[in-house]
């Protein structure tokens, strides 16, 4: 959050789809897949960081009560573009070693932005582009609310235990299919052009 006066002001910043693109054609390495890794599931910079392939099974992520800001465990079923980028190895999935989870993400995030041309955002707004995108893409905003782990208000919160697996299935995969429309179409345009 920026703060003005002392006051905390919330960030709005949404990445467009030229920055989506941009971003999304130079993440490379360990910091590109962590990054895009992001986008895809919506969650924060370190619950994503600290992924440890114990806590995936199958195409379900469970992040840990104990790292994750409500305190409850949160469920994220991944798409197979967000399993993609996790990949087989032992360990932390987003590390140079597997024994130690990422970090240095300043320095990484501003060779991400000179490489791409991009300025102005951070990790975190990579959480709300993906909120506003799955509404963009039809999400119902219940269940978009379900896939970043907000809790929900009053009895509803109390009383509906229901895992919306399924529901967060289908949003992640709204998810992807709608980032990888955005990151392909500048690719897709010059190629129909050339063919005119």
């Amino acid at each position: 959050m920026a703060r003005t006066n002392g006051r905390d002001l919330a960030r709005d910043r949404v990445l467009t789809d030229d920055e989506l693109r941009a971003i999304w054609r130079a993440a490379g390495g360990t910091f590109g897949r962590f990054v895009k890794f992001v986008l895809l599931t919506a969650t924060r910079r370190t619950e994503a960081a600290r992924i440890h392939r114990d806590e995936i099974e199958g195409l379900d992520w469970t992040i840990p009560a104990a790292r994750y800001k409500t305190k409850v465990d949160h469920l994220v079923p991944l798409s197979a573009q967000a399993v993609a980028l996790v990949g087989n190895s032992a360990g932390f999935a987003f590390s140079t070693d597997g024994r130690t989870p990422l970090r240095g993400f300043g320095k990484a995030k501003a060779h991400l932005q000179r490489e791409s041309k991009t300025k102005g955002w951070t990790i975190h707004d990579l959480r709300r582009t993906a909120r506003t995108l799955m509404s963009r893409a039809g999400v119902s905003p219940d269940h978009a609310e379900r896939c970043l782990g907000h809790l929900m208000p009053g009895v509803r919160g109390t009383y509906d235990r229901f895992a919306y697996r399924g529901e967060k299935l289908a949003a992640f995969d709204a998810l992807a299919a709608l980032v990888a429309e955005i990151t392909t179409a500048a690719h897709s345009l010059s190629r129909s052009g050339a063919n005119q």
